[in-house]
Parts: structure tokens; sequence; C-alpha cells
């Protein structure tokens, strides 16, 4: 089971674009969602019983994914997209507990440092031609909970 805070990253904000030849601006705004595909990650872990039920550990997490930002600039021609192949690193702390001789319980709490997406285009805007960049970051916090059972 897992929770995380990557799928909200969501933001918009207000602009201003001029039109070089003519000096017109329009004020409009812009959307902007990051999403992230499957994600693959490998986490070796280093511990330390604290009594012979209760571990606690540290992982070193590195997580490749798919990530895509699309976004919107209110009065231009629908929705934008860029995606890139990303690789990041995902400290975690966590505490396991034996339940029983084979069932194990296991908390963690990980800190994903996130990514970052820019795109620049050149569309009209409010009929005003402009190039528009769009950045976007994502960092999340997890939290898992998982039961394990031991072979």
């Amino acid at each position: 089971l897992q929770d995380d805070t990557a799928s909200r990253a969501h933001q918009s904000h207000s602009f201003s674009v001029k039109n070089q030849t003519t000096g017109i601006a329009a004020n409009t705004n812009m959307t902007t969602r990051y999403n992230r595909s499957l994600v693959f990650g490998i986490s070796p872990r280093i511990g330390a019983l604290i009594t012979p039920s209760d571990l606690l550990y540290f992982k070193l997490g590195i997580e490749f994914s798919k990530d895509y930002m699309t976004h919107q600039v209110e009065g231009a021609n629908g929705w934008k997209s860029r995606s890139q192949n990303k690789t990041v690193i995902v400290p975690t702390l966590g505490y396991e507990r034996a339940l029983t001789q084979n069932l194990l319980g296991r908390v963690e709490y990980g800190y994903n440092c996130g990514a970052n997406l820019s795109d620049t285009r050149n569309e009209p805007v409010n009929n005003i031609n402009g190039s528009v960049t769009q950045k976007a970051k994502y960092n999340a916090h997890e939290m898992k909970i998982g039961i394990a059972y031991k072979f």
C-alpha cells in the first residue's frame, strides 16, 4: 500500500504575452500538469536490529520513469505535452517488526527528490504570436505500509 504527493503536481498562473512587432500585450493563464508513468526502481537497504523483533533501516532508492508535462495556455490552441525519461533518487527510512515467525509488518517514509521538465513553443495567444516557456518540477513525500511473508 503506497501513497505519495506526486499526483498533485498541478499549477496555474497568469502571465503577459507581448507582440514584438506591434507592442500589443495580452494577459493570459497557463495550467500545467505533471504526471509519471509506471515507475521502476531499485532500493537496497541496510539496517540494524534494535530488538530481536524490530529492525530500523535506510534505503537509497533509484527510480526510473517516463514523466509527462501537459500544459495549456488560455487563448491558445489546446493542450501541449512533453515527455522525457527521468531518473530520481529516493532516500527512505523504515521500520520493520516481526509479527509472527513468518509475518513481518513494515512502514516507510521516503522523499522523492524529483525531476524537472521544460517546454518552449511559439504559438498565437489571443491573436498575438509569442514564445511561451513552461517549466515544471515535482517532488514527493512517499508513505508506504506493507506486510511481508518469510518463506
